[in-house]
């Protein structure tokens, strides 16, 4: 196991406690690192608060084009990046042996895939940083992670007879306007379907088509893959919350049962290796800043999944397929789902199937404050949105 690395770990319940310890601690570590972080989303808003607090940071995700990763990958190997900011698409073919600190914005999903990053640090240098940072939101982001791991029934049902009643198969494109789901998971559900043996569905060239295979979802097999994720996950927690040496922790987890206390981690130590706290003035401006992005919601560019299912939704107006110039103005929204501040806010009302009339006071000062929009709109209105599969 890596000697030169110190393992530390911390609790911040909100992301903006987590977004202050960051950008008070990095400028204090020699040298150059990585934060990982479980979503895009994160790692687009941790890069984008570093970089506003002086830091060179940059997001890296795995739909970035290939030019743009390889050049985020050569710059930070040249210490022209302070910080990469990642999703686990940064993966184990990345290798900086003077990489000064690796931390992680929450909690993977396992020890070994935690270790897999961590143990980067610290290869060829005498001393390195190995922090983990958890949230009050972790464990809702990997129970999400584990139920959309594999296609929910009714997706992967309506795909298979949307492609059996294609007699000459369908373009992926195709397929997914016809499909009430979005893109990404018809894209998922297609490649777990034709990874199956044998499979229910085939590709030739761009066409899809539904081979003569009689399947049904390996309900079974799913269950226990989810189980093995989940104890993964408690495992994670037992680490998160261990008083013992943290090396040793990931020795035995990866079947080291013979290895020694570290004597660096900071159960070793019994010394403080990075700071545990941010100062007031960091953590206001991180309150601050995610109360502050604007999230723009871009408009709808067609009315339905194909021309019939358009005409059916509007038998009146009958709008064309494609909006054009009928197409609306991009909007706004106040909060993303879970964010500190009004994001906690509105997953408190919708678990407890109420309203918060905070909420409608901070769209209002939104709308009338930061968008202005022109014209300026006279009333607001409440709408449900019902998510599909």
């Amino acid at each position: 196991m890596r000697e030169s690395l110190h393992l530390q770990c911390l609790h911040f319940p909100r992301r903006s406690h987590r977004l202050a310890w960051l950008a008070d601690t990095i400028p204090q570590i020699a040298g150059t690192g990585i934060v990982y972080t479980a979503t895009i989303r994160d790692a687009e808003q941790v890069a984008d608060w570093l970089r506003q607090q002086g830091i060179t940071a940059a997001a890296y995700y795995g739909d970035l084009p290939t030019d743009h990763r390889l050049a985020l990958e050569s710059a930070l190997l040249n210490n022209q990046l302070k910080v990469l900011v990642a999703t686990s698409a940064l993966g184990m073919g990345y290798d900086k042996p003077d990489l000064a600190f690796v931390i992680h914005y929450q909690s993977p999903g396992s020890v070994v895939s935690y270790y897999q990053r961590v143990g980067r640090a610290g290869r060829a240098i005498p001393q390195a940083w190995g922090a983990l940072l958890s949230g009050d939101e972790d464990a809702d982001i990997q129970n999400y992670f584990i139920n959309q791991a594999f296609p929910k029934e009714e997706l992967v049902n309506e795909i298979l007879q949307t492609l059996s009643d294609a007699d000459n198969g369908l373009k992926k494109t195709g397929l997914q306007r016809m499909i009430n789901a979005r893109p990404s998971k018809v894209e998922s559900a297609l490649k777990f379907l034709m990874a199956e043996k044998p499979a229910p569905v085939m590709k030739d060239k761009s066409v899809y088509y539904r081979t003569p295979v009689r399947y049904e979802l390996p309900h079974e097999a799913i269950a226990r893959l989810c189980a093995l994720k989940e104890r993964e996950w408690a495992e994670m927690v037992e680490y998160l919350h261990h008083g013992d040496c943290l090396m040793q922790f990931l020795a035995r987890a990866l079947d080291d049962h013979d290895s020694q206390p570290c004597g660096k981690c900071i159960n070793c130590s019994g010394e403080t290796n990075l700071p545990t706290t941010f100062s007031p003035e960091t953590g206001q401006k991180a309150a601050e800043f995610l109360e502050n992005v604007f999230i723009e919601i871009p408009p709808k560019k067609q009315v339905g999944n194909g021309v019939a299912n358009a005409q059916a939704r509007f038998p009146v107006y009958q709008f064309p397929l494609k909006f054009g110039d009928l197409a609306h103005e991009p909007g706004r929204a106040l909060c993303k789902w879970g964010e500190a501040g009004w994001g906690e806010i509105a997953k408190q009302v919708k678990r407890h199937h109420a309203f918060d009339v905070r909420l409608t006071a901070a769209a209002a000062r939104l709308i009338r404050e930061r968008w202005q929009p022109e014209p300026f709109p006279q009333w607001i209105a409440y709408v449900r949105v019902k998510v599909s599969y």
